[in-house]
């Protein structure tokens, strides 16, 4: 077959590692022109000092569970009235941080420049992931193969995105470290036996996911070293001590998640995390090596939930019978399973999301390059008259599912890149079309922005209550009374007084979760106190979410210094509360 010897010795080539970055920075040099979006903005409050607690070079830093900190992001408008008392969300990321508070000081008004570091970031961490490939992988096509599938992985494309920074900067570091290892055991290059354990250490800083450095360690110490089962337990306890002593100084100044329910803390909910773990487990697999994307976990309603784990089961399933004679075989495609599937741990702590795959990827890449290879050189095949019927089927699926499969990803993947790449200002021009009727920030500063309902907290937040610019001078005072994108019926029962009723809850939106887990039930007659605002539980939701609740304002609703606005027809347009006694329906 001329034309697959042709593309063997294009895969093969040793220019890949420069390749597959020149491709990378191709595909999000579109991004570069994006601006600032979502959370780059909360990152340039705290960089620039305008929120008066944490440090100027802790971005990450969102909540440390003081009543001091959660009251100012309620008086804000950052933190709905249902944040649950306690509620933490920090990030150790001083790396990362540090970054952005360099881009944030000292070239605030040229995204561009801080979207080219992170393209520059994504691109070394694409060669990175081709170097390592080869170094593993004695096939060169097949290394190819793999550092191309890596590298066109569409999940990589919110790279781009400035306050993703930490999700690349990780595993760029991560993968070099475990260059640094193998080159430390298979060539006894001893610098490596320090720097490795550096570079790990510097992934650390930059991010949490990076303690997916050490499962890959120990999968290499498992399948790939040949020393001794002592000097293999040696090599791993520098990352151990590594590990060790980032966790130690994480939990004594106090970082990690707590009330949240999409953010979990394995040190301080082991069992919730356990109990959750596998479910966003299957997810992430299932959004790495098929579809859907990881992603719709987060918004899919029980029952849906249920479905995407019955398919997850049944394609890994599939999928592992169907790798399993290379798995039996080859000690390589172990480490990559074995190491993908210890990746999981971290990001199996928050949500669910194709964005923090890049350390499983690594390991998924490489393992369904090795299969492909396996399929294209017919390395599973067995005489007709002596074949099982598993061999068969095994062939058959390779030929007709597996190889056609992986050319679908490499012809879809750079256009599914970009798509993810511009994602983010995608969805802001959908949110700025929907809202043209409603005031920017700067037009509203120093008045009250009542949000009656909205579909989704993000978009409530960086639509209404953040600023735009990263300073005080466009902050806006924000109230969200409901979440949901469902109709809600309100009723005006006071000068002061108005309530809300929801056919599910007033807080269905995924997102109202960030700063309230599921664990921590409301009641009928909870009362919760806000800045200028009061809120009384009036029915509890099966979710034990609020399905109806009574809200009285510090003043007459009709008081100039609120702006009221509401989620109506699919857009936010302005509100006129109603007249005492009337009734509205929204969100129809």
């Amino acid at each position: 077959m001329p034309a697959f010897a042709r593309v063997r010795t294009l895969l093969a080539t040793p220019k890949m590692p420069r390749v597959v970055a020149a491709i990378t920075a191709l595909l999000l040099l579109p991004s570069i022109f994006t601006g600032l979006q979502a959370d780059d903005y909360l990152h340039w409050l705290r960089a620039s000092g305008a929120v008066p607690y944490g440090s100027r070079f802790d971005v990450f830093d969102f909540c440390d569970g003081t009543k001091s900190t959660i009251d100012f992001l309620k008086a804000g408008g950052m933190a709905g009235w249902w944040v649950l008392p306690g509620f933490r969300l920090r990030f150790f990321r001083p790396l990362s941080s540090f970054t952005h508070f360099v881009d944030y000081n000292y070239w605030p008004g040229a995204p561009w420049l801080m979207h080219a570091e992170n393209l520059v970031i994504t691109a070394a961490l694409a060669a990175l992931g081709a170097v390592l490939y080869r170094r593993l992988l004695a096939t060169r096509w097949i290394a190819g193969l793999a550092a191309l599938l890596y590298a066109l992985d569409p999940g990589h494309g919110i790279s781009g995105w400035i306050a993703s920074r930490n999700t690349v900067l990780a595993p760029a570091f991560g993968v070099g470290a475990l260059i640094l290892h193998d080159r430390w055991r298979r060539d006894a290059w001893s610098p490596g036996a320090a720097l490795g354990p550096l570079l790990f250490a510097l992934g650390l800083l930059s991010g949490e996911a990076a303690v997916a450095t050490l499962g890959y360690v120990v999968a290499y110490a498992l399948c790939l070293d040949a020393a001794r089962p002592r000097a293999r337990l040696l090599a791993v306890l520098p990352y151990v001590g590594v590990t060790a002593a980032w966790q130690v100084v994480y939990r004594v100044v106090g970082y990690g998640a707590s009330g949240s329910g999409l953010y979990l803390d394995p040190g301080r909910q082991p069992l919730r995390f356990l109990a959750e773990a596998p479910l966003r487990a299957v997810a992430l697999l299932v959004g790495q090596l098929a579809t859907p994307p990881a992603d719709v976990l987060t918004v899919l309603p029980p029952a849906g939930k249920v479905a995407l784990l019955v398919w997850g089961l049944f394609f890994l399933a599939a999928f592992g019978w169907l790798v399993g004679p290379l798995l039996a075989r080859d000690r390589t495609a172990r480490f990559f399973a074995l190491g993908a599937i210890l990746a999981l741990a971290p990001i199996c702590a928050t949500f669910a999301s194709n964005r923090l795959l890049l350390f499983v990827g690594i390991g998924a890449m490489g393992l369904l390059a090795q299969l492909v290879g396996s399929v294209a050189l017919g390395l599973e095949e067995a005489p007709a008259a002596s074949a099982s019927r598993a061999a068969r089927l095994r062939a058959w699926a390779g030929r007709f599912l597996v190889v056609p499969g992986v050319v679908l990803r490499l012809v879809l993947g750079p256009v599914l890149f970009v798509v993810v790449a511009l994602l983010l200002p995608i969805l802001g021009h959908y949110v700025d079309a929907a809202s043209v009727d409603v005031p920017r920030q700067r037009d509203l500063h120093g008045r009250t922005v009542v949000v009656v309902n909205a579909p989704d907290l993000v978009v409530a937040l960086y639509r209404f209550v953040l600023p735009v610019d990263g300073t005080a001078d466009t902050l806006v005072v924000g109230r969200l009374l409901s979440l949901t994108p469902g109709p809600v019926r309100l009723v005006r029962t006071g000068p002061r007084v108005l309530t809300l009723r929801s056919d599910g809850d007033l807080l269905s939106a995924p997102t109202a979760g960030l700063v309230r887990d599921d664990v921590h039930r409301m009641t009928v007659g909870d009362t919760f106190d806000d800045v200028g605002l009061t809120v009384h539980v009036d029915a509890v939701a099966a979710t034990g979410r609020a399905q109806a609740a009574t809200f009285e304002l510090a003043s007459a609703l009709e008081d100039p210094r609120y702006y009221w606005v509401a989620w109506d027809n699919g857009r936010f347009v302005p509100f006129t509360p109603p007249a005492v006694g009337a009734e509205v329906l929204l969100g129809r």
